[in-house]
Protein backbone atom coordinates (compact mmCIF):
# COMPACT_ATOMS: atom_id res chain seq x y z
CA UNK A 1 0.00 0.00 0.00
CA UNK A 2 2.80 2.07 0.98
CA UNK A 3 4.63 1.66 -2.15
CA UNK A 4 1.99 1.32 -4.38
CA UNK A 5 -0.22 4.22 -3.25
CA UNK A 6 2.19 6.12 -1.08
CA UNK A 7 -0.64 5.97 2.19
CA UNK A 8 1.09 4.74 4.99
CA UNK A 9 -1.23 1.26 6.35
CA UNK A 10 -1.85 1.24 10.39
CA UNK A 11 -2.45 -2.96 11.46
CA UNK A 12 -5.19 -3.90 13.88
CA UNK A 13 -4.27 -7.04 15.50
CA UNK A 14 -4.41 -9.20 14.28
CA UNK A 15 -5.00 -9.07 10.60
CA UNK A 16 -6.93 -5.93 9.83
CA UNK A 17 -4.87 -2.99 7.81
CA UNK A 18 -6.52 0.49 8.21
CA UNK A 19 -5.25 3.95 6.58
CA UNK A 20 -6.70 7.57 7.18
CA UNK A 21 -9.51 8.97 5.15
CA UNK A 22 -10.72 12.25 5.81
CA UNK A 23 -8.24 12.00 9.18
CA UNK A 24 -10.23 9.40 10.13
CA UNK A 25 -8.71 5.48 10.58
CA UNK A 26 -11.11 3.35 8.40
CA UNK A 27 -10.08 -0.31 7.63
CA UNK A 28 -9.14 -0.95 4.15
CA UNK A 29 -8.01 -4.22 4.12
CA UNK A 30 -8.75 -7.84 6.03
CA UNK A 31 -6.31 -10.86 5.69
CA UNK A 32 -7.34 -14.19 6.38
CA UNK A 33 -4.69 -17.13 7.02
CA UNK A 34 -4.78 -20.67 7.55
CA UNK A 35 -2.03 -22.74 7.98
CA UNK A 36 -1.74 -26.46 7.89
CA UNK A 37 1.45 -27.27 11.04
CA UNK A 38 3.31 -30.87 10.55
CA UNK A 39 2.46 -32.29 14.10
CA UNK A 40 5.58 -34.40 14.10
CA UNK A 41 7.79 -31.25 13.47
CA UNK A 42 5.89 -28.16 14.84
CA UNK A 43 6.61 -26.49 11.54
CA UNK A 44 3.95 -24.80 8.81
CA UNK A 45 4.15 -26.90 6.47
CA UNK A 46 1.91 -24.69 4.04
CA UNK A 47 -0.31 -21.27 4.47
CA UNK A 48 -3.46 -20.03 2.60
CA UNK A 49 -3.79 -16.49 2.75
CA UNK A 50 -6.45 -14.78 1.63
CA UNK A 51 -6.26 -10.63 1.06
CA UNK A 52 -9.71 -8.11 0.68
CA UNK A 53 -9.12 -4.64 0.01
CA UNK A 54 -10.68 -1.66 -0.87
CA UNK A 55 -9.52 0.42 -3.54
CA UNK A 56 -11.83 2.93 -3.89
CA UNK A 57 -15.05 3.44 -2.18
CA UNK A 58 -18.43 2.91 -3.75
CA UNK A 59 -21.93 4.86 -3.66
CA UNK A 60 -23.31 1.38 -1.86
CA UNK A 61 -21.01 2.17 1.00
CA UNK A 62 -21.23 6.00 0.98
CA UNK A 63 -25.14 5.09 1.00
CA UNK A 64 -24.28 2.49 3.96
CA UNK A 65 -24.11 1.81 7.76
CA UNK A 66 -20.46 0.88 6.43
CA UNK A 67 -19.66 4.18 5.75
CA UNK A 68 -18.67 4.54 9.30
CA UNK A 69 -16.15 2.31 9.37
CA UNK A 70 -15.01 1.22 5.67
CA UNK A 71 -11.93 2.91 4.17
CA UNK A 72 -10.70 2.73 0.86
CA UNK A 73 -7.26 3.74 -0.50
CA UNK A 74 -8.17 6.37 -3.33
CA UNK A 75 -11.48 8.63 -3.69
CA UNK A 76 -13.71 7.55 -6.52
CA UNK A 77 -12.33 10.54 -8.40
CA UNK A 78 -8.47 9.29 -8.27
CA UNK A 79 -7.21 7.34 -11.10
CA UNK A 80 -5.86 3.87 -9.57
CA UNK A 81 -2.47 2.20 -10.37
CA UNK A 82 -2.24 -0.90 -12.60
CA UNK A 83 -3.93 -3.84 -10.49
CA UNK A 84 -1.37 -6.15 -11.82
CA UNK A 85 1.34 -3.81 -10.00
CA UNK A 86 -0.50 -4.03 -6.91
CA UNK A 87 -1.38 -7.51 -6.99
CA UNK A 88 3.02 -8.06 -8.14
CA UNK A 89 3.85 -5.85 -5.14
CA UNK A 90 1.93 -7.62 -2.64
CA UNK A 91 2.86 -11.12 -3.68
CA UNK A 92 6.53 -9.81 -3.55
CA UNK A 93 6.25 -8.75 -0.18
CA UNK A 94 4.75 -11.53 0.98
CA UNK A 95 7.57 -13.61 -0.23
CA UNK A 96 10.00 -11.78 1.52
CA UNK A 97 8.39 -12.08 5.08
CA UNK A 98 9.22 -15.60 4.02
CA UNK A 99 12.74 -14.61 3.63
CA UNK A 100 12.92 -12.51 6.73
CA UNK A 101 14.04 -12.92 10.27
CA UNK A 102 10.76 -13.58 12.56
CA UNK A 103 12.14 -10.97 15.05
CA UNK A 104 12.68 -8.07 11.74
CA UNK A 105 9.10 -8.76 10.73
CA UNK A 106 7.32 -8.56 14.43
CA UNK A 107 9.29 -5.52 14.57
CA UNK A 108 8.02 -3.76 11.56
CA UNK A 109 4.30 -5.32 12.54
CA UNK A 110 4.62 -3.83 15.88
CA UNK A 111 6.00 -0.33 14.79
CA UNK A 112 2.74 -0.31 12.06
CA UNK A 113 0.38 -1.31 15.44
CA UNK A 114 -2.14 2.00 16.65
CA UNK A 115 -3.60 -0.94 19.28
CA UNK A 116 -0.64 -0.35 21.95
CA UNK A 117 -1.75 1.60 24.98
CA UNK A 118 -4.98 1.49 23.81
CA UNK A 119 -8.25 0.43 26.16
CA UNK A 120 -9.62 -2.63 24.03
CA UNK A 121 -12.53 -5.07 24.52
CA UNK A 122 -11.40 -8.67 23.81
CA UNK A 123 -13.89 -10.77 22.27
CA UNK A 124 -12.01 -14.33 22.83
CA UNK A 125 -12.81 -17.37 20.54
CA UNK A 126 -10.88 -19.98 21.95
CA UNK A 127 -10.61 -20.54 25.89
CA UNK A 128 -12.22 -20.65 28.81
CA UNK A 129 -13.48 -17.51 28.77
CA UNK A 130 -16.93 -17.05 26.79
CA UNK A 131 -17.57 -12.89 27.66
CA UNK A 132 -15.89 -10.10 26.55
CA UNK A 133 -13.66 -8.43 28.79
CA UNK A 134 -11.63 -5.12 28.94
CA UNK A 135 -7.71 -4.91 28.52
CA UNK A 136 -5.12 -2.59 27.87
CA UNK A 137 -2.79 -3.58 24.96
CA UNK A 138 0.45 -3.15 25.79
CA UNK A 139 2.75 -5.20 23.88
CA UNK A 140 3.24 -7.74 20.72
CA UNK A 141 5.55 -10.62 21.43
CA UNK A 142 7.77 -12.91 19.18
CA UNK A 143 4.76 -14.85 17.97
CA UNK A 144 2.66 -12.08 17.30
CA UNK A 145 0.46 -12.20 20.63
CA UNK A 146 -1.38 -9.98 21.85
CA UNK A 147 0.07 -8.46 25.36
CA UNK A 148 -2.77 -7.07 27.48
CA UNK A 149 -3.24 -6.34 30.79
CA UNK A 150 -6.45 -6.39 32.94
CA UNK A 151 -7.44 -3.72 35.36
CA UNK A 152 -6.38 -5.49 38.04
CA UNK A 153 -2.75 -6.04 36.82
CA UNK A 154 -3.21 -9.42 35.29
CA UNK A 155 -1.71 -9.90 31.81
CA UNK A 156 -2.31 -12.23 29.18
CA UNK A 157 -1.36 -12.76 25.48
CA UNK A 158 -3.91 -13.29 22.88
CA UNK A 159 -3.14 -15.47 19.98
CA UNK A 160 -6.72 -15.81 18.83
CA UNK A 161 -10.23 -13.36 19.06
CA UNK A 162 -11.53 -10.05 18.08
CA UNK A 163 -10.69 -6.63 19.81
CA UNK A 164 -11.76 -3.05 19.18
CA UNK A 165 -11.06 0.41 20.33
CA UNK A 166 -13.18 1.91 22.97
CA UNK A 167 -12.47 5.03 20.96
CA UNK A 168 -11.76 5.33 17.72
CA UNK A 169 -8.76 7.52 16.31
Amino acid sequence: IKKVFGIQPAIKWINDIYVKNDGVLKKAAGILTEGITNFETGQIESAVIGIGINIKSSEEIEKSQAKAIAGYLLKTTDSAPSRALFISQIAGEVFKIFEEPAEKVIAEYKSLMFLLGQTLTVYPLIGDEKTAYEATAIDLDQNAGLVVELADGTKKTLSSGEVTLHRQH
